[in-house]
């Protein structure tokens, strides 16, 4: 459980990772409120997909086209802006984060903060997104019940795949969170973990 805090800031380094089709601009800009709420115990790093989306899937989704030259670029931000604590992702974003959580892509990740996500089908993704087996990170999943883009119980499958027990939260919308960020619960959600660690780690 040993924790890697940004040493010049104290505070955990979150990879947000924007949806298909967004940027990490914008998807600075939708952040906003929970950013600054969060700027006491986090900073932020945007990543902005390399070519449009994260990749594309072929014809039965068994090919995740572009994944590799993603996961190349996730190593690249892990070397110039991390370690990372934490990821945070919308979408395909937090599929990605998902893909980044199961094959351990970024060795001092904790947390997964994944909104309308989804587990990987392809097939070299085959075996890692099995119910329990994504180890040693505490995650919260946003699930939109009428979420018309990613079905919420592929949301949910995600979530089951995780061994310490994940926190969940349900809204009424769809696909993004509804009607705002759940702000207060995410930031209770940091600061659990953080008191965890603390006390897992401190000896007496």
């Amino acid at each position: 459980n040993k924790i890697t805090l940004n040493m010049t800031t104290n505070k955990l380094k979150i990879l947000a990772l924007h949806g298909m089709g967004g940027s990490g601009s914008y998807f600075s800009s939708v952040l906003k409120n929970l950013t600054d709420n969060l700027q006491d115990i986090c900073t932020f790093t945007f990543g902005d997909s390399p070519a449009g989306p994260w990749w594309r899937s072929n014809a039965d989704n068994s090919v995740y086209v572009g994944i590799e030259k993603t996961m190349e670029y996730i190593k690249q931000m892990e070397a110039t802006h991390g370690p990372f604590d934490g990821v945070l992702g919308h979408s395909q974003g937090a599929a990605l984060g998902g893909i980044i959580a199961a094959t351990k892509t970024l060795p001092h990740l904790k947390i997964a903060i994944l909104v309308s996500g989804f587990e990987s089908r392809a097939e070299k993704h085959k075996g890692l997104f099995e119910p329990h087996s994504i180890h040693g990170i505490h995650s919260f999943h946003i699930i939109g019940t009428s979420d018309m883009i990613i079905s919420p119980d592929r949301t949910q499958k995600l979530a089951d795949c995780f061994t310490i027990p994940p926190v969940i939260w349900k809204h009424s919308g769809g696909h993004s969170p509804s009607p705002s960020w759940p702000i207060l619960e995410i930031r209770k959600f940091i600061e659990d973990y953080l008191n965890d660690v603390v006390a897992t780690t401190s000896t007496f």
